[in-house]
């Protein structure tokens, strides 16, 4: 992990956002990305200088923006951290996910509402269209999340698809942050599994060679979304990490898994695209 992506819009969701982005950044040696996008048309970062000039209130939110930026860079949380800064315009999401495949990206940290943070739906929101179309993982953080120190990351899995190349990613991150990595199987009536069987799947995800501490867990719940909320609340691990399909061009109205865990989950969720 050398490149990390903070959206900012200079909310407290995004600032803690930022805050995450530091603390793996501290522990991996990477430079964090700050971006602000100015909502504009979406050729805006390739039309003319004389077209730009047509608009003027789009030109007088960038130059604002980036006087804001300049104050945000000098908090004292970018001390020990290598930051380059950048305003553009254009659809917010789309630039988002254009700059992270661009610069080759390899982790998104952008703030999230919650359940218990806004009136608003997350159906819908910037968060779960990025979610949906980066490339790289997205680590989605709400404005009250803590993350001085992670000890335990959970990893939400049915086990059956090959996920190698995410324990793989969670493993090496799980090594540098010093923590240990909980396996869990959701079981439900609609789709049963024997616990051997549930047992055997996620053992094959297991690393033979590795210093990071695995276990394993299975919960049974008639629901699966309710059992991960229910067991990460018994448990209360520090990271939530999971697989995300691709699924651009699908209605927003269709929640995922992922789009349940950010939105009611009080902790950070790291989702990774598995795409088909």
């Amino acid at each position: 992990m050398k490149n990390i992506l903070v959206p900012i819009d200079f909310s407290p969701f995004s600032y803690n956002a930022a805050k995450k982005a530091v603390f793996i950044a501290e522990k991996t040696n990477s430079t964090v990305y700050l971006l602000h996008v100015v909502q504009a048309p979406s050729d805006w970062n390739n039309i003319s200088v004389q077209a730009k000039e047509e608009f003027p209130e789009i030109e007088s939110r960038v130059v604002e923006a980036e006087m804001k930026l300049e104050k945000f860079l000098a908090d004292a949380l970018f001390e020990n951290c290598k930051v380059k800064t950048y305003v553009q315009g254009g659809v917010i999401y789309e630039v988002i996910v254009e700059f992270a495949k661009d610069r080759k990206i390899d982790l998104i940290s952008i703030g999230a509402h919650g359940a218990d943070e806004t009136k608003e739906l997350f159906v819908g929101s910037i968060t779960q269209r990025v979610i949906r179309m980066a490339n790289c993982p997205v680590l989605s953080v709400k404005k009250n999340s803590k993350m001085q120190s992670v000890d335990r990351i959970l990893f939400l899995s049915d086990f059956e698809e090959d996920i190698s190349s995410a324990i793989e990613t969670i493993t090496e991150l799980a090594e540098v942050i010093g923590a240990k990595v909980d396996l869990l199987y959701v079981n439900t009536p609609a789709n049963f599994t024997d616990t051997a069987t549930a047992e055997a799947r996620m053992e094959k995800y297991i690393p033979e060679k590795s210093n990071v501490n695995f276990r394993s867990f299975i919960y049974n719940d008639f629901d699966k979304d309710k059992g991960m909320l229910a067991f990460m609340k018994r448990n209360k691990p520090d990271l939530i990490t999971m697989i995300t399909h691709a699924r651009k061009g699908k209605p927003a109205y269709l929640l995922s898994v992922t789009d349940t865990m950010v939105f009611h989950a009080d902790i950070p969720v790291l989702s990774m695209v598995l795409r088909k």
